[in-house]
């Protein structure tokens, strides 16, 4: 049996998270409970980390 020897980015997998966590949180604080909103100053800028490699590399 072969091995994968494709790379995977670790980054662009964080970065992929990041916007899944943070359409739940967006999606649940608009439809369920606004507590949800709380975790906004936690998870965007977490984003912004994770795709600020990507922004610099580009410019």
């Amino acid at each position: 049996m072969r091995r994968n020897q494709k790379q995977i980015s670790v980054r662009g997998m964080a970065v992929v998270w990041f916007v899944l966590l943070n359409t739940i949180v967006l999606e649940q604080g608009f439809v369920s409970n606004h507590g949800w909103y709380k975790l906004i100053p936690v998870t965007f800028p977490l984003l912004l980390i994770s795709i600020l490699p990507y922004i610099k590399k580009s410019v």
